[in-house]
C-alpha cells in the first residue's frame, strides 16, 4: 500500500514537472532554447552581452567555434561571421571556406537580381516574368503577378487603380512609386538601386545583414542598425528604411 502510494506520488511529480515543461515551450514557441541568448535553456533567461547560449546555459566561451556578439560562429560558413567576427557578407554572397564569394560568378543583373545558391533570383519584393524581375508593386504591366495588367489605369501598392494616390508619383506608363522607398525608383522615376542597396529616404543607401541577432548591434560600426522584419541590418547613411 505505501509502495503504491509512493509511487502514485512520484509519477503525479514527474507529470507536473513535464506539464510545466510544457507550458514553458508553448510561451516561446519557435525559439531553439538550446541556442537563443534571449531564451537560453528557459523562456525569458537572458545571456549577458559576452555570453552566448551553448546547450541551453549561458556561456563565455563556445564549445564550437568563436564567440561574437552572444553567438557561436565557425568563421567556415557563416555569412554573418565568415572569416572573423567583423567580417559580414554583402547581399548575394555566401561564405565558403572562410571568404565571401559571389556563387554566379557575377551573372546577376545588379539591380534586380540577387545570387542564391549559385542562382540568380529575384530581389525580395520583385517578380521573375518572361524572364526578366520587375518590381510586382508598380509595374502595370505585370502588377501584383506576371501578365496582370492595369487596363487604362496605374499599379500602386501592388493594386490596379485609376490614379496614383498620394504620396506616390506617376512614372512610365502606369507605375506609382513612393519615391521615398521603392528600390525601382528611388529618390526619382527609373532610377534604381543595387540589389546590394536599400531605398531610404529616397536615396540608395548601401547595406549589408548585421552580425547580431537584434539592435544596438557593435558590429554594424558606423552604419545604422536596423530591424527589418526577421532580419537585423547595418545600412549606411545614419537612417532606416521606412
Amino acid at each position: 500500500m505505501c509502495c503504491a502510494l509512493l509511487l502514485g506520488l512520484l509519477s503525479t511529480t514527474c507529470l507536473a514537472e513535464y506539464a510545466v515543461g510544457v507550458a514553458g515551450s508553448e510561451l516561446c514557441p519557435g525559439i531553439d532554447l538550446a541556442t537563443d541568448p534571449d531564451n537560453c535553456g528557459d523562456c525569458g533567461v537572458v545571456c549577458s552581452d559576452v555570453q552566448a547560449c551553448v546547450q541551453g546555459v549561458c556561456s563565455s566561451s563556445c564549445d564550437v567555434g568563436f564567440l561574437c556578439e552572444r553567438t557561436c560562429s565557425d568563421f567556415v560558413d557563416d555569412p554573418l561571421h565568415c572569416g572573423s567576427c567583423d567580417e559580414a557578407c554583402a547581399v548575394g554572397e555566401a561564405c565558403i571556406e572562410g571568404s565571401c564569394v559571389d556563387t554566379c560568378d557575377g551573372a546577376c543583373d545588379d539591380t534586380t537580381e540577387l545570387c542564391e545558391d549559385t542562382r540568380c533570383v529575384c530581389r525580395p519584393g520583385f517578380l521573375r516574368c518572361n524572364g526578366f524581375c520587375t518590381d510586382g508593386s508598380t509595374d502595370p504591366e505585370n502588377c501584383s503577378e506576371c501578365s496582370m495588367r492595369c487596363e487604362g489605369g496605374v499599379c500602386a501598392d501592388s493594386t490596379c487603380i485609376a490614379l496614383c494616390p498620394d504620396g506616390t508619383m506617376t512614372c512610365g506608363n502606369g507605375a506609382c512609386p513612393d519615391l521615398d522607398s521603392n528600390e525601382a525608383h528611388c529618390g526619382g522615376c527609373d532610377s534604381p538601386c543595387l540589389t546590394t542597396e536599400l531605398c531610404v529616404g529616397g536615396v540608395c543607401r548601401g547595406y549589408h545583414f548585421a552580425p547580431c541577432e537584434q539592435c544596438p548591434c557593435d558590429g554594424c560600426g558606423e552604419d545604422t542598425c536596423c530591424s527589418d522584419g526577421p532580419d537585423t541590418l547595418c545600412v549606411a547613411g545614419g537612417q532606416c528604411p521606412s
